[in-house]
């Protein structure tokens, strides 16, 4: 380990050269021949920030569309409307995702254990205590126990179709 590697001469083949425009830290790649040609490490670096940058757009556009998948749940929810349409789409609330946000893990292990659930969910994955806090096999104490260490959030899920 050194963070020096793409500098050294020892493991600069392993390392795609930075571009001009590029910082100087170095991306790690495998099976790559050495000392590709210019053009070839451009393009490389061109994709690389390409695909950079559209998973940053994804994840702002996935962002943005909980939000207004929330938004849109809560008004359905207020007037009491079971479908709303746009002029192109339409939705109607599906059952809602609920998800556990867990800040001390090793907690949820322990309690797990003290229950004799630990074996059950094999690891302490979140689908599986999800599972576990959704189903009836808990017992009650293992239930407050778990929801004590945990923040529910419930979230809205639409059904989106367009018009035809």
């Amino acid at each position: 380990w050194c963070d020096y590697k793409p500098h050294c001469a020892v493991f600069r083949d392993m390392y795609s050269a930075p571009t001009a425009e590029a910082p100087a830290a170095a991306t790690l790649l495998t099976a790559v021949p050495p000392s590709p040609p210019s053009n070839e490490q451009d393009e490389l670096a061109r994709l690389v920030d390409r695909y950079g940058d559209l998973m940053a757009a994804l994840q702002r556009d996935q962002e943005e569309a909980r939000r207004l998948a929330a938004e849109i749940a809560s008004r359905l929810a207020r007037k009491g409307y079971v479908r709303a349409f746009g002029s192109r789409f339409e939705v109607r609330p599906v059952e809602s995702e609920v998800r556990w946000d867990f800040a001390d893990r090793t907690k949820v292990v322990e309690v797990l254990k003290r229950h004799g659930l630990y074996d059950r969910v094999l690891k302490p994955s979140a689908p599986e205590v999800y599972r576990l806090l959704a189903g009836s096999e808990l017992s009650e104490a293992a239930r407050r126990e778990i929801e004590a260490l945990g923040e529910r959030k419930e979230l809205p899920a639409l059904s989106l179709r367009p018009l035809t």
